[in-house]
C-alpha cells in the first residue's frame, strides 16, 4: 500500500468524525469506534505495522 492510500484512508477516517463533530452528532462517535479502529489497523498491517513496529522497538 502507498502512502498515498494510507493519507487517503486516515483522511477518511477524519472525515467521517469531522461529519459527526460539526453539526453536534458526537453522541454517534462511540458506534463508529470499532469500524475506524477496524480500518485504520488493517491499513496498518498493510503498510508494515507502525514504524516502532517495523524498527522492533517496544
Amino acid at each position: 500500500m502507498s502512502a498515498l492510500t494510507a493519507e487517503t484512508v486516515v483522511g477518511g477516517v477524519y472525515e467521517v468524525i469531522y461529519a459527526r463533530v460539526a453539526p453536534h452528532r458526537t453522541a454517534e462517535l462511540p458506534g463508529l469506534l470499532q469500524p475506524l479502529l477496524y480500518i485504520a489497523v488493517q491499513c496498518s498491517h498493510a503498510m508494515g505495522g507502525t514504524p516502532s513496529e517495523r524498527r522492533g522497538s517496544p
